[in-house]
């Protein structure tokens, strides 16, 4: 795409490339798992050991600061006069 190979030769390595993603897909958390990385160090609730995953996704949803309000900060300072000036235009 960046002029060093012609349109055939990108749509060969693309298809290629996704029939190589299709094989390895079946082992993709066997390899992830192989580099012993820790939940914790990953920092993500994704492919946790435990299996786990949506229980504790919704957790950390919960206990997200950007979720401690119903309506961010943002929207009264930045927002509300915004669309206030808007409604009254219509």
């Amino acid at each position: 795409q960046d002029g060093h190979c012609n349109g055939d030769q990108i749509n060969f390595l693309k298809r290629s490339m996704n029939e190589d993603l299709i094989k390895l897909r079946p082992n993709a958390v066997s390899i992830v798992d192989s580099f012993d990385q820790s939940d914790r160090e990953l920092n993500s609730v994704l492919g946790r050991r435990d299996g786990n995953v949506y229980e504790k996704l919704f957790e950390w949803a919960k206990a997200s600061e950007l979720n401690y309000t119903n309506v961010l900060p943002a929207f009264d300072t930045h927002l509300k006069g915004m669309l206030k000036s808007n409604w009254a235009k219509m």
